[in-house]
């Protein structure tokens, strides 16, 4: 992301991309949710895109997803549920939206001068898709709703939203209710 500072080319995000939801897939298939996921954390080991820093990864069952009451990750990357203590993969999905958008934009669609400005926005604003190709906003939109229940899926559901963007299909797109 560095390198890219007014973002990737499409064919480099798209194989970051490709690692990153295989890499949360694999987690979220064991039932672990990563809850820090941001560029710092994914790397590039013998051309395989990987995921690390798997310190504040945190097993869950369906009967413990709203335990945890301790807010974690990085602000810029942070679900807005998270500020509640409820956690599940969907923290996951919505930050790697985030950084999605980050590669393609190079910056964050959130930003402020405190980590409790960030949070208020995390909650409140809707983020400003204007900077992204006009087929892909759908898709990020998608990934960065602030209702869980309403988040892209998983990580393959995302790719896949992703790589039809790419070629041209349309995404379905919600209309927000303002």
């Amino acid at each position: 992301v560095e390198k890219y500072p007014e973002g990737m080319p499409a064919e480099d995000v798209l194989r970051w991309l490709e690692g990153m939801t295989a890499g949360l897939g694999f987690l979220h298939d064991r039932g672990i949710v990563h809850r820090d996921l941001k560029p710092a954390n994914v790397y590039i080991d013998q051309q395989v895109v990987k995921i690390g820093d798997i310190g504040l990864s945190k097993s869950i069952s369906n009967s413990r997803r709203n335990e945890q009451t301790q807010s974690v990750g990085t602000v810029y990357y942070m679900a807005p549920e998270v500020a509640h203590g409820r956690y599940g993969y969907e923290v996951d999905i919505y930050s790697l939206g985030i950084v999605l958008y980050e590669m393609i934009t190079g910056r964050v669609p959130f930003d402020g001068e405190t980590a409790g400005e960030i949070l208020m926005k995390h909650l409140s604003a809707q983020p400003d898709l204007s900077p992204l190709p006009p087929r892909l906003r759908a898709v990020l939109a998608h990934a960065l709703q602030k209702d869980p229940s309403r988040r892209t899926a998983d990580a393959a559901e995302l790719l896949s939203e992703f790589r039809r963007a790419l070629r041209g299909e349309t995404i379905a797109e919600e209309i927000p209710d303002e």
